[in-house]
């Protein structure tokens, strides 16, 4: 695979997660407050979920398990935690900006 190839398999793959990641924001958020349902337990919130979506990915490349979710694909466990680790950039940069703006 040649470097501009790779870089044409990521984008595809990143497109994908944007268009997974615009769904199930929907889904959990809604359109007015899209990073509402992570303010709770902030970044570190979202490093966790990332921890049980590595944990299901585990489980899954593991032939004797079986998905319990049915259709459940180990490339979607994946797609999620790339959405999940830009999701914490995104609400760190939230947190930090606050943190400037209001000096706490």
């Amino acid at each position: 695979m040649t470097h501009d190839e790779k870089m044409k398999a990521l984008e595809r793959i990143f497109n994908r997660c944007l268009e997974v990641a615009d769904a199930k924001g929907r889904d959990y958020s809604g359109t007015i407050d899209g990073m509402g349902n992570f303010r709770d337990f902030g970044w570190r919130g979202i490093v966790v979920r990332i921890g049980d979506k590595y944990h299901r990915a585990k489980n899954l490349t593991n032939s004797q398990a079986l998905p319990v979710v049915a259709g459940e694909k180990v490339e979607d466990t994946l797609m999620d935690m790339l959405v999940y680790s830009a999701l914490a950039l995104v609400q760190k940069e939230i947190e930090d900006a606050d943190v400037t703006l209001t000096g706490r």
